[in-house]
């Protein structure tokens, strides 16, 4: 699922309940603000690097389709149990509950990432 909501339809509408019981921390929120205004759009995008951005996707695609199963190496299997340790510490209060999840939320991104550059 990807959708967007304003940070005060979020506020309104996401309830206490939600970020409580679990439901809130399902998700992977991500803020993003625009960094200029550009009252007539951009540039437009370039056709060979957009080309490029397109072949690449499709070839991480098609790596990721023929792999059973995405492996640590040692470097990354160290660095994971240090940074388990920190994620999973326990927050207090909504941010707590928010983040409850950090882990695999963690290795979600990770694994995407290593079937992204394959």
């Amino acid at each position: 699922m990807l959708g967007n909501i304003t940070v005060e339809d979020l506020q309104r509408l996401l309830t206490s309940n939600d970020k409580a019981n679990g439901y809130g921390n399902r998700f992977l929120w991500v803020c993003a603000r625009r960094s200029k205004r550009l009252p007539h759009g951009g540039r437009p995008l370039d056709a060979v690097k957009l080309d490029a951005i397109v072949s690449g996707l499709q070839a991480a695609l098609g790596t990721a389709q023929t792999i059973n199963r995405v492996e640590w190496d040692f470097q990354s299997y160290k660095a994971w149990e240090s940074a388990y340790e920190v994620l999973s510490e326990p927050s207090e209060g909504i941010f707590g509950s928010m983040t409850a999840r950090a882990e695999p939320q963690v290795a979600r991104l990770a694994t995407l990432y290593a079937l992204l550059g394959r």
